[in-house]
């Protein structure tokens, strides 16, 4: 630890710039006795032996007060120059690396200041950053003083401004330390002794899989480059040992360039504004003054009618899925409160180590092995496709032309609105700033630049997800091709109903199997675990979570729950049947939890290739099961408590939204994120504060969205496929004020009530 020590005195050096005041001779102690004395005296605490009145007394403190700040100055100004002299070879060191001249001018220009002992001079010293406390547990970062740097200004003799501050990110990084794989890393305690310090830093980084590397926030004259910023930190470099990176610098005279797809982006939020805003006034007018336009367009970009589709409360049918709202609502919390946790940028945090502890907790698995709430999405979206089209079938006779037209629409909107939260994603450079906001904005919009394409074609989740704009679209494009690939098994569960059940217990069977022998042959772990190899974690995400195989026993589970219900509206069931079934649902849903407890806590290496590929086939499909029995209960009418929490009405705003708080969830997660100044005090609470703040400006947010682009969109494309295609398909959604049709129930961002078919009743005793 030779390097650090070294490289904390260093510091602590340059701090001493700013506790001048020690350097005091006796003059100022005894006026510091004589002020004290006097404020006592007027405060009544001592006696007078002073022959003056209070008005006397006070005009003599502030003359020794006067007098007290010349001389803390004089003493600030030989201390200065102290340590200016000390620093002086250094200097010069840093002068002989050629920099280029207009640096060394402002670099010479700030040493006058601090002579002088000008503000702004102090200002730019005291915005870097130090060396953090609690390295030993994973504080890897102090970023300075951002703004403060930011708004250092330095000004000609005659007026123009000279330079500005410039605030530099720079990685310090050691000597590289041993590499620990999982067996030497359990062998590391008979390697070094138990009291190792060096033992304890490399288990601690090893645990959590952070390089050892300390952030760290310079400022620097805006005249000196990046490359300037390295060669003055080389010489400390070398002396310390250690390597020093420069990751970038910025000040306000950064350009923000608007560039071409950011441009079209601003343009395309203006005419939605402009259309809503138009749509709604010409709305408002009495319909001798509409003239000709069409209905449907006009109703569409109704801010007034969109809004009281968004606040309504009602509901349609004797047979409303309404636990459907809140399963919805539910599971749109748990992904946003795995994402607080999930996309927490590791080097803003101080104490990251409390991870460690944390997953030996079994309350927070509901966080660690979150990537189950997923599963609901896709359980809801095969539930709602096999109800609609079960429901709406006459005879088993299937409107073909009514699903093709459905699919048509829902592609139309889901992309849409798919495009246009990577567009908002992409303006983001534009409206914020921070010291590691460039280095994550500027990568991530470039991934948005690259690779928007297979959004438009359905194959996002073919992307790899460290190029993937933001990482949440591969869910439309999975969703969309199960959607159109299990169609198929709809159809047949309708015309066929014993082969079609065949078949989804083959597909569930085939493509479980699938996942459980490609985790054990490619030695992932069972599941996605959060303290995992980042590397392996995100070879696991292209190569199994993001497929679409992979989530289709899910919603084929979905399907059949839909078929069921479809088919029979009014199931009753046993109570036998009941006290049996809830159990094991239960256990079913508890096992996909918590198993991965065990591996968290760090037992995974005991586990054997067959537990392994047990747990990754079947978990998911465990918990559709019992995501299964809990609709089935509610929609038949057999958990009545249960069904009146999940379809409180105060939910279906909410529900209605998921799809857009789905899609502007990573851009308000990430803007926190990136945009933070200070370091983070790892603990559950403070998360837990952040995800409560990501859920107001989410649902905020998302309402904005909702208004101003889904829900247009949504009515445009009914309005528009319907005339096209002269279908019903697209005809009288929720939002309408009719019944619901197959439309509505193509994605899980869809509206939930949905009615059965008239007279149709049928009591099935289980």
């Amino acid at each position: 630890m030779r390097w650090f020590i070294s490289l904390a005195g260093t510091f602590v050096l340059w701090m001493g710039l700013i506790s001048g005041f020690q350097a005091m001779d006796a003059n100022i102690e005894a006026l510091q006795h004589k002020v004290a004395l006097i404020h006592k005296i007027l405060k009544n605490h001592v006696p007078n032996p002073m022959d003056k009145s209070d008005d006397e007394l006070h005009e003599e403190i502030t003359a020794n007060i006067a007098e007290l700040w010349a001389k803390y100055d004089a003493a600030l100004q030989i201390h200065v120059d102290h340590l200016l002299r000390q620093f002086l070879p250094y200097v010069l060191e840093v002068a002989n690396t050629d920099l280029q001249v207009d640096c060394i001018r402002s670099l010479l220009r700030v040493v006058r200041g601090l002579k002088t002992l000008d503000t702004w001079a102090f200002q730019l010293l005291d915005s870097i950053g130090r060396p953090a406390a609690g390295i030993m547990d994973v504080t890897m970062s102090d970023y300075g003083d951002y703004d403060q740097c930011l708004a250092v200004t330095s000004y000609e003799a005659d007026g123009p401004i000279d330079f500005r501050g410039q605030h530099c990110n720079i990685a310090i990084r050691p000597p590289a330390f041993p590499p620990l794989s999982t067996n030497s890393a359990h062998k590391l305690q008979e390697v070094l002794n138990g009291t190792s310090v060096y033992k304890e830093v490399l288990l601690t980084y090893y645990k959590v899989h952070q390089e050892f590397e300390l952030r760290m926030g310079v400022c620097a004259p805006s005249k000196c480059s990046a490359t300037d910023v390295f060669r003055m930190l080389q010489p400390l470099a070398d002396s310390l040992g250690v390597r020093i990176d420069v990751l970038g610098c910025e000040s306000l005279d950064t350009p923000l360039q608007l560039d071409t797809q950011q441009f079209c982006v601003v343009c395309c939020l203006t005419l939605s504004v402009f259309l809503v805003a138009m749509g709604t006034t010409i709305q408002g007018l009495p319909k001798s003054l509409r003239g000709q336009c069409p209905k449907g367009a006009i109703m569409a970009f109704d801010l007034k009618q969109n809004l009281r589709l968004l606040l309504s409360t009602s509901s349609t049918g004797p047979c409303a899925l309404r636990c459907l709202h809140g399963l919805r609502v539910m599971s749109l919390l748990w992904v946003v409160l795995c994402q607080t946790y999930r996309y927490l940028d590791f080097r803003s945090m101080r104490n990251l180590a409390f991870l460690i502890g944390a997953m030996n907790s079994m309350p927070f698995q509901l966080v660690a092995n979150g990537f189950l709430a997923v599963e609901n999405f896709f359980f809801i979206s095969g539930l709602l496709m096999s109800y609609r089209i079960t429901a709406t079938s006459s005879d088993n006779v299937i409107r073909y032309k009514d699903i093709f037209t459905s699919y048509l629409h829902r592609y139309f909107r889901l992309t849409s609105c798919a495009l246009f939260s990577v567009g908002i994603f992409s303006v983001l450079p534009l409206v914020g700033s921070g010291p590691v906001w460039r280095e994550n904005v500027l990568n991530a919009t470039v991934n948005c630049h690259a690779n928007w394409l297979p959004i438009l074609f359905s194959v996002n989740n073919f992307v790899s997800a460290d190029k993937m704009c933001t990482p949440n679209l591969w869910f439309l494009s999975a969703d969309w091709q199960l959607q159109v690939v299990l169609l198929v098994l709809v159809v047949l569960l309708v015309k066929k109903p014993a082969m079609g059940a065949l078949v989804a217990f083959a597909v569930i069977v085939v493509t479980s199997s699938l996942v459980g022998a490609h985790t054990v042959l490619a030695n992932y772990p069972a599941t996605i675990l959060p303290l995992e190899n980042p590397r392996v974690m995100a070879l696991m995400m292209d190569d199994i979570f993001m497929q679409a195989h992979t989530h289709a026993a899910p919603f084929t589970v979905g399907i059949c729950t839909g078929y069921l219900i479809g088919a029979s509206p009014f199931m009753r069931l046993r109570p036998v049947t009941r006290l049996m079934l809830w159990p094991v649902s239960l256990v079913l849903m508890v096992l996909a939890l918590l198993i991965p407890w065990l591996w968290n806590r760090g037992n995974g290496s005991q586990s054997t290739d067959l537990v392994k590929f047990l747990y990754a086939a079947g978990h998911r499909s465990m918990w559709a099961l019992g995501l299964m029995w809990i609709v089935v209960c509610c929609a038949s009418g057999n958990a009545p408590i249960l069904d009146r929490l999940l379809g409180w009405p105060a939910l279906r705003p909410l529900s209605r939204l998921s799809l857009s708080a789905y899609l502007l969830s990573p851009v308000i997660i990430y803007y926190q994120q990136w945009t933070i100044r200070e370091r983070l005090y790892g603990r559950h609470f403070t998360v837990l504060n952040l995800f409560i703040v990501n859920m107001i400006y989410l649902v905020f947010a998302s309402a904005i969205f909702y208004l101003f682009v889904e829900q247009p969109l949504r009515q445009f494309s009914k309005s528009t496929f319907e005339s096209m295609f002269d279908s019903n398909a697209a005809r009288g959604s929720l939002e309408d004020g009719g019944p619901v049709r197959f439309n509505d129930s193509i994605s899980h961002q869809e509206p939930l009530e949905v009615q059965s078919k008239p007279g149709k009743i049928i009591k099935v005793y289980l």
